[in-house]
């Protein structure tokens, strides 16, 4: 699987992690924030949306979800996505840099990506339950004031980051995955509340 530092994905890190102060501090701050924002609390059990067109079957010698391979053939070629993927997210939105502390952060990135990969592959595959997090999500990050551009171009600067990694190897059947599964998540993330 792809590696992301200071995520739930990864096999190792590269970051030291903050202090336990720093951490409750950030959980305080979020609660905190998306209360005072006037936000509710996202439901887990939300609408239910329909099965994607993509599933992996176990049995299968290569996965036939073109989503879950371009993050197979990414894991081949990179140790760990996250500083390439907010390089690109800082070059294309400089606005962004300015959403992360510098104390700590590197955490943060990894753990976002981390999960943020984990609801996309849920998202393009059996849609378990993981992809709900996108907008609930969508809608915490309103609390920080995020606009829903930003949170819906984080998904294309993944994309558009695995697309470079896999150069020729970047399929057209993987292009229009990526294109439909770009397409279902800003009309998700436009819709949350």
């Amino acid at each position: 699987m792809v590696q992301v530092s200071g995520g739930a994905l990864a096999r190792t890190s590269s970051v030291t992690p903050p202090n336990q102060d720093q951490i409750f501090h950030l959980r305080d701050n979020r609660v905190d924030t998306i209360f005072r924002a006037g936000h509710q609390p996202c439901s887990f059990f939300g609408e239910m949306i329909p099965l994607p067109r993509y599933i992996c079957n176990a049995s299968a010698m290569a996965c036939r979800n073109p989503i879950q391979r371009s993050f197979e053939l990414a894991s081949v070629r990179c140790d760990d996505l996250t500083p390439l993927v907010y390089r690109r997210l800082f070059a294309e939105h400089p606005e962004a840099r300015t959403m992360f502390r510098s104390q700590g952060s590197d955490l943060v990135k990894g753990s976002m990506l981390a999960l943020t990969i984990e609801a996309v592959l849920d998202f393009a595959g059996e849609r378990s339950g993981h992809f709900r997090l996108i907008a609930c999500e969508a809608a915490s990050h309103d609390g920080y004031g995020t606009p829903r551009e930003l949170f819906v171009a984080f998904f294309v600067v993944i994309a558009a980051t695995l697309r470079e990694l896999l150069g020729a190897d970047w399929s057209n059947e993987i292009d229009d995955a990526w294109r439909q599964l770009l397409a279902e998540l800003e009309g998700i993330v436009q819709a949350a509340n």
